[in-house]
């Protein structure tokens, strides 16, 4: 199964994005829902997209490792859509997001969803009975990996680039 997910209506649902060192600062949410996301595509093996709106009018999508792509697209919602509609099979993808518009789109279409509280466990628990589970690291990707993929997409606080808040 295919799993798409709605990067900034996850990311708020985080609790680690509400603590102080982390709060507003969306670069550092992103580089940690990643994280958290590229764990547990390794644990269970399940093909992941991460959705987030972009800057421009253009989609950049890249694999970042293993089954697990990042996509930042002027719409992420169209993005999602689109990717329901031509995956094919019915129940083959499944698109994690609250948004009650989507969601409903989603389902017309064949497609399955799930709120982001809801897959935040899901992805814990797996992360939580596997090797994958270790408070040292929180990323599949280095410091300098993470800032050349964020570089690469436009993403970057030092240049004042980051205009997606």
């Amino acid at each position: 199964m295919h799993t798409l997910v709605d990067g900034y209506n996850v990311l708020y649902a985080m609790p680690e994005f509400h603590s102080k060192s982390i709060q507003r600062d969306l670069e550092t949410g992103r580089k940690l829902l990643a994280g958290k996301l590229m764990r547990y595509s390794r644990v269970t093996g399940g093909r992941i997209t991460l959705v987030f709106d972009g800057r421009g009018r253009d989609l950049s999508e890249e694999a970042i490792g293993g089954t697990m792509r990042l996509a930042f697209t002027p719409d992420a919602d169209e993005f999602i859509t689109e990717t329901v509609r031509t995956s094919g099979a019915a129940g083959t993808v499944r698109v994690v997001t609250s948004d009650r518009e989507l969601r409903e789109e989603v389902k017309r279409l064949g497609g399955s969803c799930q709120g982001p509280r809801s897959f935040l466990g899901e992805v814990k628990r797996a992360i939580r009975g596997s090797d994958e589970d270790t408070a040292e690291k929180p990323s599949d990707l280095g410091e300098e990996e993470v800032d050349g993929w964020l570089k690469e997409f436009g993403f970057r606080e030092d240049e004042g680039k980051n205009d997606d808040g």
